[in-house]
């Protein structure tokens, strides 16, 4: 969870902007302050992320558990 907000602006940058390697580190500044924000009491982007994290542990029938990928728990050669 602590890399989806750089992850986000960095796909984005390559996909739509033509970015070739990482994006610039002013860039990256300006992009935190104006969409998570640089203190406490003004990051709303990541309070609404926060939030929406905490519904989903909430939620019934969900529960917080491991991921186990298939390919882990399953043989190619076997079936």
């Amino acid at each position: 969870p602590i890399t989806a907000f750089p992850e986000f602006h960095q796909e984005k940058a390559v996909l739509y902007h033509g970015v070739q390697g990482q994006v610039g580190k002013e860039v990256w500044i300006k992009f935190r302050d104006e969409y998570v924000g640089n203190t406490i009491d003004n990051s709303t982007m990541f309070n609404e992320w926060k939030n929406l994290i905490m519904e989903w542990r909430d939620m019934n029938p969900y529960h917080v558990a491991e991921y186990l990928p298939y390919e882990y728990w399953s043989d190619e050669a076997k079936g």
